[in-house]
């Protein structure tokens, strides 16, 4: 893998190289600014595997590097690792909201390095295949990226961004999943494009139906979409659902008028965990997806034959 080091800091960009050279990875670039990365991100005749990213730098600062990188068409499937000496949740939040995969802290762990580049030559691998295949109407369910929509983040980085949390401060969050009930008639014969067209269309409504409060959400694949958000600041489930209807509703409206099925949604009941829970910070995504699965709903029938909200 050929991967690109960013950080002021000499000493430790040396100790980050001969780290990297254990675990077998070589070819490794370093510069010790943002705009000296962006410069040898535009002069490199190959792109980069992967860009560990120092979080506090002179200039632009790591979280503006990583929206530079992440928003990139050229860039844009690379993970971003960032590095930093701090653990404060402004920092974490700013990294994964403009699209970081994951955060390290200084000083680092080589055992919790050579984890994370085990995960980058995974996500390596899979760039290289195709996430749709035309065999199937249902092959399209891979977690997929819509970093398009605001506040929209990769499900892996979702993941990380919980685990990186920790088993106290997630506690402060609250987590619901929306499902897309009829996903395979949506899909249909769409190719490629057409089935992201319409997981966009879905991220589009669940974000607009927040009005600007703080969240973050992901597509986990298999229909799903899961939101987190902070408990201290309320959410009031009504509200957001009648907004999401009103939103969907006009969406069926022009897939009624383009011939084509409407997606219909299901939304989860909110949950969050209790502080004597002992189950992994990031099982809280997994039960909101499924308790958004499991929902209970009325009309399926006529909602789903003009697309909507159930």
């Amino acid at each position: 893998m050929k991967l690109l080091v960013v950080d002021d800091d000499p000493t430790f960009t040396e100790l980050m190289v001969a780290e990297l050279s254990l675990l077998g990875l070589d070819s490794v670039d370093v510069v010790h600014s943002g705009q000296d990365a962006l410069d040898c991100i535009s002069a490199s005749q190959t792109p980069y595997d992967c860009y560990l990213v120092d979080v506090e730098m002179p200039g632009m600062n790591g979280v503006e590097l990583c929206e530079r990188i992440t928003t990139n068409p050229l860039t844009k499937r690379a993970p971003v690792i960032m590095v930093s000496s701090s653990a404060s949740l402004e920092h974490i939040d700013g990294a994964f909201a403009k699209g970081a995969t994951d955060y390290l802290n200084k000083p680092l762990q080589r055992r919790e390095l050579q984890g994370r580049m085990r995960m980058v030559q995974a996500l390596a691998t899979q760039t290289s295949k195709p996430t749709f295949t035309s065999d199937s109407k249902t092959d399209a369910l891979d977690a997929v990226s819509l970093s398009e929509i605001p506040n929209c983040i990769d499900y892996l980085a979702m993941q990380n961004y919980v685990l990186k949390l920790g088993s106290l401060r997630i506690n402060s969050f609250i987590a619901f999943g929306i499902h897309i009930v009829n996903l395979s008639d949506v899909f249909g014969n769409k190719d490629q494009s057409g089935q992201m067209d319409a997981l966009m269309d879905v991220a589009e409504m669940i974000s607009e139906s927040f009005g600007g409060a703080e969240y973050l959400m992901s597509y986990a694949g298999q229909g799903d979409y899961v939101v987190l958000l902070p408990r201290a600041r309320g959410f009031d489930k009504d509200a957001f659902e009648d907004q999401l209807e009103l939103k969907f509703s006009e969406l069926a409206d022009w897939y009624k008028s383009a011939g084509e099925v409407g997606p219909v949604v299901q939304i989860g009941t909110p949950i969050y965990r209790n502080l004597l829970s002992f189950k992994a910070p990031d099982d809280l995504l997994d039960v909101a997806i499924t308790g958004a699965r499991s929902a209970q709903h009325d009309s399926s029938a006529s909602a789903s034959s003009k697309g909507g909200f159930l």
